[in-house]
């Protein structure tokens, strides 16, 4: 499995678009400055059909210094963390599956889940 780097992400982007590649990076840096600038905020970031960006506190905690064997305090931080929908979680695992058809099935099952929480409420 190779890496996608954000120059393969722009030429993407760019060929589906029909925007520049400058145009395109200019989006892309706006968009991940938007997304890094929110999470140092404290906030979350929901895309529906995609996932959530959130962070995570850290706690500082007593490690071990491999080299030394020395115990070491570290500090406590905050870390980024992102939770895959349930519609990536399948489009990832969906194989030879089509996507039209896992889009049909996803929106049978929010169908479904809606109908028996009206029943339960």
């Amino acid at each position: 499995m190779t890496n996608v780097t954000k120059k393969d992400i722009v030429e993407e982007i760019a060929r589906r678009t029909g925007m520049t590649q400058a145009e395109t990076k200019s989006v892309l840096e706006g968009l991940l400055d938007a997304i890094s600038t929110t999470l140092r905020d404290g906030r979350n970031i929901e895309i529906r059909g995609f996932g959530r960006f959130k962070v995570r506190p850290r706690k500082a905690r007593l490690a071990r210094n491999p080299r030394t064997g020395e115990l070491v305090q570290v500090e406590g931080g905050v870390k980024p963390v992102f939770e895959a929908s349930r519609e990536l979680k399948a489009l990832l695992n969906a194989g030879d599956l089509q996507i039209a058809e896992l889009q049909e099935a996803l929106q049978k099952s929010n169908a479904a889940e809606i109908s028996s929480t009206e029943a339960a409420g």
